[in-house]
């Protein structure tokens, strides 16, 4: 049995549907932030950055980081083919969007929530939040720009772990209206994510409905 340590609004939600996707059994521990829970000396020794998520697996493997985990949950079940075998030319396309997506618009999000962090003086914080937000548009752009000349998906017509890790990003653009209004072709491919079994799955146990916000109301992909 594998056991998740989650909270809601983290990047656990992708280890979670890659869970659902994979059909393999699992356990929540929750680990909540607000009560500072991911600080405590228990926690600490399983992930010493004091991240979520952290993945037990049924073996007793401590896994960490996200994108790290849904790599290795995606390649332990081969027969679901959401990562490309090694030496499939399609493996270093979804390696480098999956890289892209969490060193250049995952970290800028940082600054987006969390704007205090990044100088000494409190009222730069407006400042950083605004810079967060031009440079969360743009490097959406791109991502925008590649769905619209191959997608529906980031891998073109196949569905793929690449595209668990979009949606849950697309979904914490605040306000995500904002997001899907501009660039149509990621709300196209979040559309299809979400629409799968296993998606809705993770986001209605979890009771992260609001991942869902700024899409039109019976909006199809």
């Amino acid at each position: 049995m594998n056991t998740l340590y989650w909270d809601r609004s983290t990047a656990a939600f992708a280890v979670r549907a890659m869970l659902e996707e994979a059909g393999e059994p699992y356990q929540i521990h929750r680990v909540d932030l607000e009560k500072n829970e991911h600080r405590t000396a228990e926690y600490l020794a399983l992930n010493p950055g004091g991240y979520v998520p952290t993945l037990i697996t049924g073996e007793g493997q401590v896994l960490t980081e996200s994108a790290a985990i849904l790599l290795t949950l995606a390649d332990r079940h081969p027969d679901l083919e959401l990562v490309p075998d090694i030496g499939d030319p399609a493996r270093s396309i979804l390696l480098r969007w999956l890289f892209y997506l969490t060193n250049n618009i995952q970290s800028t999000y940082k600054r987006f929530y969390y704007a205090w962090r990044f100088s000494t003086d409190p009222e730069d914080a407006p400042a950083i939040k605004a810079k967060a937000t031009d440079d969360l548009i743009d490097r959406w752009g791109v991502v925008e720009a590649h769905l619209t000349g191959a997608g529906p998906y980031v891998l073109g017509d196949r569905y793929s772990a690449v595209d668990i890790y979009l949606l849950m990003l697309a979904s914490w653009f605040d306000p995500p209206a904002v997001l899907f209004g501009r660039y149509p072709s990621i709300k196209r491919c979040f559309n299809l994510v979400a629409s799968r079994p296993a998606i809705a799955r993770a986001i209605t146990a979890g009771g992260e409905e609001w991942m869902l916000a700024g899409l039109s109301e019976g909006s199809t992909p």
